[in-house]
């Protein structure tokens, strides 16, 4: 779950709670249930999964060595549409701060999910991954992340 301000809609007054399916497709419909029957508060808007962020694309994780700064606009992205009609995310980050395979995945996941927000990851991304370096087929196609530029991405590819 997650709670905070309601960037969305309502003015500044308001706040969110999202229930997350936890990055599992199998329970959107269930966290789309509950949240359907959660009773509605003054000021509170109720999410399914968690929203996109309003956000300059930099945050703090906790890694086994410690707290990194992670700057997402140092990360580069190729979109692939795959034969179901999924979008693979492929992000390439930056040489510093050094991250172990595990932790430049989960930050892959927290740029995806907090551009597009849960929800519409799970229902149009396939996969994410994080690859070191760019083949000779990837490299023509890889841009820098800004901010909204995976939504475009994404829009632009749905069609």
């Amino acid at each position: 779950w997650e709670l905070g301000p309601d960037e969305g809609e309502g003015g500044d007054d308001r706040s969110f709670f999202a229930l997350s399916p936890g990055g599992d497709r199998a329970r959107v419909a269930l966290v789309a249930r509950v949240m359907a029957r959660a009773p509605r508060l003054a000021g509170w808007r109720l999410l399914a999964g968690k929203p996109p962020r309003t956000w300059a694309l930099r945050f703090i994780m906790a890694t086994a060595t410690g707290e990194v700064e992670i700057d997402g606009t140092q990360w580069e992205a190729v979109l692939y549409r795959t034969p179901t009609g999924a979008i693979d995310v492929v992000l390439r980050p930056p040489a510093e701060p050094p991250l172990t395979a595990d932790d430049a995945l989960a930050v892959a996941h927290i740029l995806v999910d907090g551009e597009l927000g849960e929800s519409v990851r799970l229902e149009v991304v396939g996969a994410i991954d994080v690859v070191r370096a760019w083949d000779d087929r990837a490299a023509p196609a890889a841009r820098r992340l800004e901010v909204g530029l995976l939504a475009r991405l994404v829009r632009g590819s749905r069609h």
